[in-house]
């Protein structure tokens, strides 16, 4: 899908950000010490990211929200997850679990810059 140029000169993307009440108190009860960030990309006939923001409970592993972006780009993957943060104030990880990937480790280093010491593990 490509991008929106609107008559004031900015662009329009997509971005689309889901998280449920239940998902919600998860990521507060689960995220605070460790995250998991991991994207499907062309699984599907679209040829759209979609990331799974996870934590570990006491029973599993639960997606707490999902997103999905235009483009794999640092500042796409940093912008959703700024709406997560609005979504849910207090959530400051201290840990984030990724795979090797410049895009999502460069977008948390961003995000959480001077907030929290975030680490962030390769697997």
């Amino acid at each position: 899908m490509p991008s929106q140029l609107q008559e004031d000169g900015t662009v329009t993307k997509l971005l689309f950000c889901y998280q449920t009440a239940w998902q919600r108190r998860l990521l507060h009860l689960y995220g605070q010490q460790m995250c998991l960030l991991d994207n499907t990309y062309r699984t599907c006939r679209y040829s759209v990211p979609l990331f799974f923001l996870c934590v570990r409970t006491n029973v599993c592993y639960a997606v707490v929200g999902l997103f999905v972006t235009q483009s794999e780009t640092t500042a796409d993957v940093k912008e959703a997850l700024q709406v997560f943060k609005e979504w849910n104030p207090d959530w400051s990880p201290s840990h984030f679990m990724v795979d090797f990937s410049e895009v999502e480790i460069g977008a948390l280093e961003e995000e959480f810059q001077g907030e929290i010491a975030v680490t962030v593990e390769i697997c």
